[in-house]
């Protein structure tokens, strides 16, 4: 009976160190990344702004928050797949992500927690085709893979689809993404080093850490309201009230640098409270959108 105590407890043990290993514990934020809130207003630039921001959502459903937040508990969050335009002064538009089609979101196997929305689909499809340009903030599948699968090849042409090397080459790589080399073969990617201008009002930061591509896009509207698009350094503001990343089994399952995205979940910490004028667009967090909405910051749907 001793025995079997000493087994039973060692299990115990061995159980309980996994999950605070994989489950529940994250890196604190260092000061290893730095928003370069300036830089970003600079080459966005202050002429010919952007006049409006809109949101369309491709996918609903819900996330487990232990999956968002290390440590959290089975509670679900609101989840959100979407898309966002960029309207412009000229009555022209720039998209940011621009989700998954329906073969991508079936590829994904979300059906179980998730709806899709076939009609924003073909909304998010024909805005594509016509979009002055289509940046991502990173390269996963339900960022790039609505622009990698449209059957439309003027939405992957050069000067539209402003997709970095790093984006290209995980775009290929990555089946769910449904980039082929084919599509992108005369696709000739953005260089930057750090800082790059899109269109005026609209500019990006390089912050790989989630993924290789990953970057942060900034936006400066007309009426002096400004927004920063995290992608997903973390995928429910929860992250950032706590200062916690995604656990650590995900984290190798999608390949990411924790001590590169536990720093930018601290630098935008630091950045809502020096600078609480400028509002983060969380991409998956679906109350966080829904409060951008109620504020003005975010409307609903694509204009034409």
């Amino acid at each position: 009976m001793k025995k079997l105590r000493v087994v039973l407890g060692a299990l115990v043990a061995m159980l309980l160190t996994t999950y605070l290993v994989f489950f529940a514990t994250s890196p604190s934020p260092g000061d290893g990344y730095t928003i370069d809130l300036e830089g970003l207003r600079g080459t966005a630039g202050t002429d010919e702004l952007p006049t409006d921001v809109r949101v369309l959502h491709v996918a609903d459903g819900s996330m487990p928050a232990f999956a968002a937040v290390a440590g959290a508990g089975p509670s679900s969050l609101n989840a959100v797949y979407a898309s966002f335009q960029i309207v412009t002064p000229d009555a022209g538009f720039v998209i940011v992500d621009t989700a998954y089609d329906r073969a991508g979101f079936d590829a994904m196997g979300a059906g179980a927690v998730t709806t899709f929305h076939d009609d924003a689909w073909a909304t998010l499809d024909k805005a594509m085709a016509t979009a002055a340009a289509i940046v991502v903030t990173h390269e996963h599948p339900d960022h790039l893979g609505g622009a990698a699968r449209s059957k439309n090849p003027e939405v992957r042409k050069t000067g539209r689809l402003l997709v970095t090397q790093a984006q290209i080459d995980f775009g290929v790589k990555e089946p769910m993404t449904g980039l082929s080399a084919e599509a992108v073969k005369d696709l000739t990617p953005i260089t930057y080093d750090r800082l790059y201008r899109v269109v005026p009002g609209v500019a990006l930061q390089r912050a790989p850490g989630h993924s290789p591509g990953s970057q942060l896009i900034y936006v400066k509207r007309a009426d002096g309201k400004e927004l920063l698009f995290v992608g997903d350094v973390a995928w429910n503001e929860r992250s950032l009230d706590e200062g916690r990343m995604r656990p650590l089994l995900l984290s190798l399952f999608l390949g990411e640098d924790r001590r590169q995205v536990i720093d930018q979940i601290g630098a935008l910490q630091k950045l809502r409270k020096e600078h609480p004028e400028v509002q983060l667009v969380v991409a998956h967090d679906g109350d966080a959108l829904a409060r951008l909405v109620g504020t003005g910051a975010v409307k609903e749907g694509f204009v034409d």
